[in-house]
């Protein structure tokens, strides 16, 4: 059984171990952060609320009780599914039942920390060693898949992906253009006799939740999510500065360079940036 899991929002992919062959890359271990985004932390960006999100009939008795349900807004009432959702605010998520070792992924549409910093990054200790004390808010554990960048229509026209520069917050930075994907799929392997559980640890706290799936013959889709509900105007992601955070020597505000959308093509009404812009971190020595 193929599991889809699709990761929309701020997430910041660490990779560990990354090695090329015949254009395929491979890393030994790939660790998903959401970065903490709270306007309480840093002013000037939204409150952000990492969730897993799974349809109903996925999940399997046993399971923790979901935090919220809602429904899908589907015009056609007999394709309208509930969906359970768990928040993941301050907490790790691990998953068992994934056959496999090591991550394949394609990176070529997600921002890259090296291209910004312009040296191998680092990530700051604390992520791993007491989260709850860095500015990690979800740390996601997989050990094994494969995942790519996506992009979805715009709902206002455009075609993605969309073309961005990167640049201080104040002016482009007039450099290469830079094709960024909305979202991140990872395609995971559970075995035929096994069944995938997501594990939800709170940092710091002996408490655990468990999310069951249901054994299935076919591919099943879940979200992983950390979105905001504030749309803004703008052509400058300035929200992405709070990535720089999770490095262990971050440069100045002012010195972080953020995507700054190009302009659109004709007749393309996609002229904002929105809450979905991702990067990748590969640790330097």
């Amino acid at each position: 059984m193929d599991l889809k899991v699709r990761f929309i929002g701020r997430f910041c992919y660490v990779t560990e171990g990354v090695t090329s062959s015949n254009g395929t890359k491979t890393c030994r271990r790939l660790t998903t952060i959401a970065p903490q985004m709270d306007p309480q932390h840093r002013r000037g960006i939204a409150k952000h609320h990492p969730t897993l999100i799974i349809p109903h009939p996925l999940v399997d008795s046993g399971s923790s009780p979901p935090d919220l349900t809602f429904f899908s807004s589907d015009a056609d009432v007999a394709k309208v599914t509930e969906y359970f959702i768990w928040n993941l605010d301050g907490c790790s998520l691990t998953v068992e039942g994934i056959v496999g070792s090591g991550f394949q992924f394609n990176d070529a549409q997600i921002a890259q920390f090296a291209d910004l910093v312009g040296t191998p990054p680092t990530l700051n200790p604390q992520v791993f060693a007491d989260p709850a004390k860095s500015a990690a808010n979800t740390i996601v554990m997989v050990n094994s898949g494969s995942f790519m960048g996506v992009s979805f229509p715009d709902p206002l026209g455009g075609r993605g992906p969309r073309d961005y520069d990167y640049g201080p917050q104040s002016g482009p930075f007039g450099g290469s253009v830079h094709s960024l994907c909305d979202a991140v799929e990872a395609v995971l392997r559970v075995s035929d006799e096994d069944r995938a559980i997501f594990n939800i640890k709170p940092f710091g706290n002996d408490g655990l939740r468990s999310v069951r799936l249901k054994r299935s013959t076919e591919a099943a889709i879940i979200s992983v999510a950390d979105t905001c509900g504030n749309a803004t105007e703008q052509r400058v992601d300035r929200e992405f500065i709070a990535y720089y955070d999770l490095l262990d020597a971050p440069p100045e505000d002012s010195e972080r360079r953020v995507p700054h959308l190009r302009p659109p093509a004709r007749n393309d009404r996609s002229s904002t940036v929105d809450c979905t812009l991702q990067v990748v971190l590969t640790p330097g020595p």
